[in-house]
C-alpha cells in the first residue's frame, strides 16, 4: 500500500498545526479506488516535537515518523532477516515506523538517506510525501 501513487484530496496546500494541535488529511490512491488518511501531529505543548503518519483504512498505520518523541523498543523476536538487525533494540527519534505484518506498526528504524534536513519541517515534509509516493503539496508554517 505504501508504494501506491496518492495524492492529497481536496487540498492545494495544507497548513501545519500549531502545538498541541494536530490535523487529519485524506489521502487517495490516483486511480480513486484505496483511501488513506495522513496525520500531522504536535499533540505535545512542546513546538519542537512532532508526528507525520499514513494510515490506511483509518486503523492501520503504514508509516509513521516521529521527531523529538519518545524512543520507541523493537520486539525481542525478529520474523525475517531484514529486522534482525534491529529485534530487541530501543530506537531514538528521530525514527521511522512502518507497517510490518503481524507487527502492524511495532518495529521502528533509523531514518532512511532520504530524509536529508529533519530540523526543517518543509523538507522534511516533502520527503515524507514522497517516501510514501504521495504527490508534493506544500505545507505553510512550522515551528
Amino acid at each position: 500500500m505504501i508504494n501506491i501513487s496518492k495524492r492529497v484530496e481536496g487540498a492545494t496546500q495544507l497548513q501545519f498545526p500549531l502545538p498541541g494541535k494536530y490535523i487529519t488529511v485524506p489521502v487517495s490512491s490516483l486511480d480513486g479506488r484505496e483511501h488513506f488518511q495522513m496525520d500531522i501531529e504536535r499533540k505535545s505543548r512542546i513546538p519542537s516535537k512532532w508526528t507525520l503518519q499514513l494510515r490506511y483504512r483509518e486503523v492501520t498505520i503504514l508509516v509513521r515518523l516521529d521527531v523529538r518523541c519518545a524512543s520507541h523498543s523493537n520486539p525481542g523476536q525478529a520474523p525475517s532477516q531484514e529486522l534482525a538487525l534491529y529485534q530487541g533494540q530501543t530506537i531514538d527519534t528521530p525514527h521511522l515506523q512502518r507497517y510490518i505484518e503481524g507487527f502492524e506498526d511495532g518495529w521502528a528504524f533509523p531514518l532512511p538517506p532520504i530524509f536529508t534536513k529533519i530540523d526543517d519541517v518543509g523538507i522534511t515534509w516533502q520527503e515524507f510525501l514522497k517516501y510514501c509516493n504521495i504527490a508534493p503539496m506544500p505545507l505553510q508554517g512550522g515551528f
